[in-house]
């Protein structure tokens, strides 16, 4: 699909105007967790735009390893 591409904003009414388009998703910091943002699909030919459509970021915690205590036998 290399003539569409995917469009980020902050609020359904920058969707809508299709002003204010956040950068690309790998980097955006959220502002709060979980987050809602909106995406509408452009076709990069033609310039027509889909419908915005709801997408909900959660950004979930990495998780802690701890190494096992060594086991003497």
């Amino acid at each position: 699909m290399e003539d569409r591409e995917v469009l980020y904003y902050q609020t359904i009414a920058d969707a809508d105007a299709n002003t204010n388009a956040i950068g690309t998703p790998n980097s955006y910091t959220n502002t709060m967790n979980p987050q809602t943002l909106y995406a509408r699909v452009r076709h990069t030919l033609t310039g027509c735009l889909s419908d915005p459509v709801v997408v909900k970021l959660q950004v979930n915690a990495l998780p802690v390893f701890t190494l096992p205590e060594d086991d003497i036998l």
